[in-house]
């Protein structure tokens, strides 16, 4: 019992911290608290004093200053007063909630960091960006900002480095034609290792960042395809914007990796995806298995696949026919049996028929009933049952009613205890029937 009184107490402690009806005096004592977490926990409760924030934003961890300045009740006249300290200057340069009058002061600051956290700031003000661009050790950072204005990309695109240019190619605002005149100044550069799952010798930065960026012109999208560069063409696949006929000629592509891409887009043609699922490499015909446009004969045929990941795939996806999906709750996998028997597309008379299979782990059962819509039947069940494993489940579902928490909450065992209190239904009255245990 002393053991289940001190984790319980550690963790009614972070109940507490996170709880926005706390006391604020309360609140004030565990923004002391030598417990990171706790601390971190009071540092996003919107009703901690102020005075609590103000400290929390010079913690000595940065996660928690971070966790504090971006807290909604902390005042501006609060935030002005932690401009002396370079840590929270980092995290208020970083902020998407600090006024463009400090964005500007921040500009000008000594420390680096904060500049650069200045530049990438979403929030900026093109005059601002424009400053900060003049300063070579900015640019890239500039360069990323969504709210830089057109002239000034161009200006970045003439004066830039080859990281400039990278971060340039990368920008969804940057217009067609500066993308154009940044793809003839992409390079092949050798790369440093050659891994056994690539059959690329080069990399193109700028051509990776031309392929992923969804502004690419279509015409230059359709020329990425010859690039040597396999995670170009991976990129290129991937692109919402890709066109179908590169999706057709990428879909034979030598690198594996690559047609993985072609099997994953959601525009990929239901005929290619056919072809794709009888792959050499297992790899491709899983991703062919959660696409939505998977054709159901297709996922019939995948479903009886040799590869447990492909069957797995199959298993999770929603547009698996019940009848399949009925055969592969036997798979010899466990994974896979579990993925189907989770899948609220299997039958309602095949998920009933298996409700009070104890061989069946209880977390899953519990899924089981509530896709069927008896999932307090299934929790009385399992309670029946007296096991650890279905007391945790039962303690750690989310939609279990109050009465089945309060009686949990009265276990021998801590981790039920502990699930108890985690579980977002667990009232002050079941908590403080813990504490009555404990105290």
């Amino acid at each position: 019992m002393k053991a289940l009184k001190t984790n319980v107490d550690s963790f009614r402690l972070r109940v507490i911290a996170r709880n926005p009806k706390t006391n604020k005096d309360l609140l004030r004592k565990l923004a002391t608290s030598k417990i990171n977490e706790i601390r971190e926990l009071v540092a996003g409760n919107l009703n901690t004093p102020e005075d609590s924030l103000v400290s929390l934003c010079i913690d000595k961890e940065a996660r928690i200053r971070i966790e504090a300045l971006a807290n909604n009740s902390l005042s501006i006249e609060s935030i002005d007063e932690l401009m002396n300290h370079v840590d929270s200057r980092r995290a208020l340069a970083r902020s998407n909630r600090t006024p463009t009058e400090l964005l500007k002061r921040l500009a000008n600051d000594e420390d680096l960091l904060v500049r650069q956290n200045v530049a990438r700031n979403p929030n900026c003000p093109p005059q601002i960006l424009k400053l900060l661009a003049e300063d070579k050790s900015l640019a890239s950072c500039v360069a990323q900002n969504g709210n830089c204005p057109k002239n000034l990309l161009q200006d970045l695109a003439k004066e830039g480095d080859q990281a400039v240019l990278e971060t340039l190619a990368a920008n969804p605002i940057c217009p067609g034609p500066l993308l154009k005149r940044l793809a003839k100044k992409s390079k092949l550069t050798l790369r440093s290792y050659i891994t056994g799952a690539s059959t690329s010798l080069y990399r193109n930065r700028i051509g990776q960042a031309l392929a992923q960026n969804p502004g690419t012109p279509i015409d230059l999208l359709a020329k990425l395809k010859e690039d040597p560069d396999e995670l170009v063409r991976f990129y290129l696949v991937s692109n919402p914007a890709c066109p179908k006929e590169v999706l057709v000629d990428l879909s034979v592509d030598r690198s594996s990796t690559v047609r993985r891409g072609v099997a994953e887009n959601p525009k990929t043609p239901a005929n290619l995806l056919r072809t794709l699922a009888e792959d050499a490499k297992y790899e491709v015909s899983a991703r062919v298995a959660i696409n939505k446009r998977c054709p159901t004969k297709t996922l019939e045929g995948l479903a009886r696949h040799r590869n447990i990941d492909v069957r797995r795939s199959v298993a999770s996806s929603i547009r698996t026919p019940e009848s399949c999906l009925a055969k592969l709750t036997l798979d010899k996998n466990k994974t896979v049996r579990e993925l189907a028997m989770k899948n609220p597309k299997l039958p309602t008379k095949v998920i009933k028929s298996m409700l009070d299979e104890k061989s069946i782990s209880p977390w899953i059962r519990l899924v089981m009933g509530k896709n069927v819509s008896c999932l307090q039947q299934t929790v009385e069940t399992l309670l029946d049952e007296a096991t650890l494993d279905a007391r945790l489940a039962c303690a750690s579902h989310k939609d279990v009613t109050r009465e089945v928490l309060l009686e949990l909450a009265q276990d021998k065992n801590f981790e039920v205890v502990y699930r108890v209190m985690a579980n977002p239904k667990c009232t002050n009255g079941i908590l403080k029937v813990i504490n009555q245990r404990v105290n």
